[in-house]
């Protein structure tokens, strides 16, 4: 994953609300023991060693590790091999899978795989995809897409 880095002020921060799942909705400072709540959820992030950091959730029954990533500057190059692979490599969870994100202004709505999640001020329903059909349904009216 290519994640967006903001450079401010002398600090950097994480701003990658497009990284789906349980990711931050807003920049958060990378800062070693920095922690956040945001939409209900708490993100710390970490420094490994001189050059990677973790970004993670903190769950009662621990610190879940989301993303690792460094501070280097990449070159979009270097990008492009690991993209081809894993939009095209059945092991890969997005090509072995119905995978789609929205983030909303409440919350976020999702589908993976015949379960479309949606989370708004913190509540989270779960609806169960019946047929081709209603999935195109949610598509179009819950994201927006028209195919």
């Amino acid at each position: 994953h290519r994640i967006e880095l903001v450079r401010l002020g002398g600090r950097y921060y994480f701003c990658d609300v497009g990284f789906g799942g349980p990711s931050p909705s807003g920049a958060l400072l990378v800062e070693d023991g920095y922690e956040e709540e945001m939409e209900g959820r708490r993100f710390r992030v970490e420094r490994m060693d001189e050059y990677w950091w973790r970004m993670g959730m903190c769950r009662e029954e621990g610190f879940e590790p989301l993303i690792e990533f460094t501070l280097q500057p990449q070159d979009p190059v270097e990008f492009a091999p690991l993209a081809g692979y894993y939009s095209t490599t059945p092991l890969s969870k997005f090509v072995a899978n119905r995978v789609l994100n929205l983030r909303t202004e409440k919350g976020r709505k999702s589908i993976f795989n015949d379960v479309y999640t949606l989370e708004e001020d913190g509540k989270v329903t779960e609806t169960a995809i019946r047929d081709t059909e209603d999935l195109w349904r949610i598509v179009r009216e819950e994201f927006g897409i028209r195919i």
